[in-house]
């Protein structure tokens, strides 16, 4: 039940380096 949580928390970090870097 922790993977949501995790997947979750990697897809924030994504979007935001992505729009970092953009």
């Amino acid at each position: 039940m922790a993977g949501l949580e995790v997947v979750a928390a990697v897809l924030i970090r994504d979007g935001r380096a992505l729009a970092c870097r953009r």
